[in-house]
């Protein structure tokens, strides 16, 4: 789940950003949480850095005015600015905007605004690692999959295997149900990094080669999991 803030009085903008945030929800199966200010008073005192925030121009002033009084009170927050105004597209690097949209808003941008979000998000986690006494960081796009081979936990990541000292069950309760399947009892694979899977749905060749069991108590949860997961995800993992 993720947050998305709008800064609006215009009730019609309001309503559009809403209906089109459900839309994606539902056609992405994901949760996020939408909250509305109308005066950017309150919202100088809220701390939304992890979010991205939705402005648009107002009788007060341009969207890209507001966005530069939030950039001055230290407000690092993702912003997307509504306007019709072509000189504040063009100024709208100067508060590191993340994206400009004309007016009214089309379904396809804010998708794609929200999209690019969720992935910057991800890319940014990271789970936690026990390799004997040290503790390693680990961004989880990073990860191809996490194997556990006779009694010995493995990461196999885009650049090498690590090994862990923690339980297979450890590693996957950190990571995401959204990118990870447990196509067997020993193996989580990230759904972003499958290749191929073999005709007869008992293997899976991942994106560095390796080949992966799928359990046959699995087979069908699995199918099911890969299919939602290509139907709701636009964009890969980098």
């Amino acid at each position: 789940m993720f947050e998305i803030y709008i800064l609006s009085k215009n009730k019609k903008v309001v309503s559009g950003l809403k209906q089109i945030v459900s839309s994606y929800m539902y056609d992405k199966m994901v949760t996020i949480e939408i909250k509305v200010f109308k005066d950017i008073k309150l919202l100088l005192k809220t701390d939304i850095s992890d979010a991205i925030l939705f402005i648009d121009d107002s009788d007060e002033r341009s969207a890209l005015k507001t966005a530069q009084i939030l950039r001055e009170h230290d407000h690092f927050e993702e912003i997307v600015l509504i306007t019709d105004d072509i000189e504040s597209a063009y100024e709208a690097f100067k508060v590191d905007a993340y994206r400009v949209l004309r007016s009214p808003v089309a379904n396809q941008d804010v998708y794609e605004a929200v999209d690019s979000f969720r992935k910057k998000k991800l890319s940014s986690r990271v789970i936690l690692i026990k390799n004997g006494p040290d503790r390693l960081t680990l961004p989880m796009n990073e990860i191809i999959y996490v194997a556990s081979i006779n009694r010995e936990t493995l990461i196999v990541t885009k650049n090498g295997t690590i090994p862990a000292t923690i339980p297979l069950f450890q590693i996957s309760a950190q990571l995401s149900e959204e990118f990870f399947f447990a196509c067997h009892r020993s193996y989580v694979i990230n759904m972003s990094n499958i290749r191929s899977v073999s005709k007869t749905i008992d293997k899976l060749y991942m994106t560095n080669g390796d080949e992966i069991p799928i359990s046959r108590r699995r087979k069908a949860e699995f199918m099911s999991a890969r299919e939602q997961f290509i139907d709701t995800h636009t964009f890969t993992m980098s």
